[in-house]
């Protein structure tokens, strides 16, 4: 009777210990916590390396390619939410693109990074940490997909969805941009739109 006891005992560790790899897959595959516009004001350039490097190793090392595309999602809002990137900012942007063999994965990870801030920020009821994280990942989308934007259609494809978005600004929010940036907080739409307005000067000449 005992040694049945210990053997059904073993059985079931044994099955316990059979769920293991389906966790540590399903863990892996999980996203980051997505960084917001507050926590990143702070951080320069090597702490935003230091929170890259864990994020590149993670799209070399997957092989599935719609898990690659969500890892540089998660890479790119990371780099695109830093509020004060510009100098490091395309930098870090290709060092995502250099991490994946297929460069259609990065282009549709660039769209759908864009689309979701869209999406986001029509709600409305925000919170006033994501409307500024939203915002300032479509303005550095916008600045970094610029100079491809005649090449690539589908970037410029995006820059006209931003337009037509007409996304409006709550006035308080406009106060905090501010007084934390020394500068006047624009519309990404009405960025969009002086983008688009470049174009047609350009057609013109």
């Amino acid at each position: 009777m005992q040694r049945y006891l210990l053997l059904r005992l073993f059985i079931g560790l044994l099955s316990v210990l059979s769920l293991f790899p389906a966790a540590l897959a399903q863990k892996t595959t999980s996203k980051y916590d997505r960084l917001t516009y507050q926590q990143l004001f702070t951080i320069d350039a090597e702490q935003l390396d230091a929170l890259m490097r864990p994020r590149l190793k993670r799209i070399r090392q997957t092989a599935d390619p719609q898990q690659k595309k969500e890892w540089s999602k998660d890479a790119l809002a990371t780099i695109l939410t830093h509020p004060q990137s510009l100098g490091f900012r395309s930098q870090f942007v290709s060092r995502v693109r250099s991490s994946l063999e297929d460069d259609t994965v990065f282009i549709n990870a660039m769209l759908e990074v864009g689309d979701d801030s869209i999406k986001e920020l029509q709600k409305r009821a925000l919170t006033k940490e994501s409307w500024m994280t939203n915002i300032t990942i479509l303005e550095n989308l916008m600045l970094e997909i610029k100079p491809a934007r005649k090449t690539e259609a589908r970037f410029q494809k995006l820059i006209e969805r931003v337009r037509d978005a007409k996304l409006e600004l709550p006035p308080p929010l406009e106060k905090v941009f501010l007084r934390q940036q020394m500068q006047e907080l624009r519309s990404p739409s009405e960025t969009a739109r002086l983008i688009l307005v470049e174009d047609k000067k350009d057609t013109k000449k």
